[in-house]
């Protein structure tokens, strides 16, 4: 006969995390998220596959990026000529923790334009960003239990 207390535990285990600051892990969570995620869009420029965006062209290069907003020579896509879109990131409270959105209307309208632009997710987190997530959580957890 095998018996468990896996219930029990469960249920201890709830009511302690409900007793944490479960306010304070999700805030967490969404702010290192957006930083993550701002890096990787607007620095390194990568999709939420984790490969290159895609490529401006040289014209692109030459008289928007380099000549009228003094960006560099660079061709890949970094999501970033004017900084409206990258500054316009925010934290919102919901249900049951903390969301990542666009302060403007305007902004979301561009961060979907893009996705289907270079026909691929760009604002969704990655398979390391979620992994980074749990981790925080864990960690959060480890050191309040």
């Amino acid at each position: 006969t095998y018996s468990t207390n896996l219930p029990e535990v469960i249920n201890t285990v709830h009511l302690k995390l409900s007793k944490v600051h479960s306010d304070e892990l999700t805030r967490t969570q969404a702010v290192s998220l957006m930083a993550v995620m701002k890096d990787r869009i607007h620095v390194q420029g990568k999709a939420s596959n984790g490969q290159q965006i895609g490529t401006y062209t040289p014209a692109y290069v030459k008289y928007v990026r380099a000549k009228k907003h003094k960006r560099g020579f660079d061709n890949k896509v970094i999501l970033s000529l004017t900084r409206q879109m990258e500054s316009g990131y925010q934290i919102e409270a919901i249900e049951n923790g903390y969301a990542i959105c666009f302060r403007t209307a305007e902004d979301m309208q561009k961060a979907r334009w893009c996705e289907e632009t270079y026909n691929k997710p760009i604002f969704a987190p990655t398979a390391e960003e979620k992994a980074m997530v749990i981790a925080i959580a864990q960690d959060y957890i480890s050191k309040h239990f």
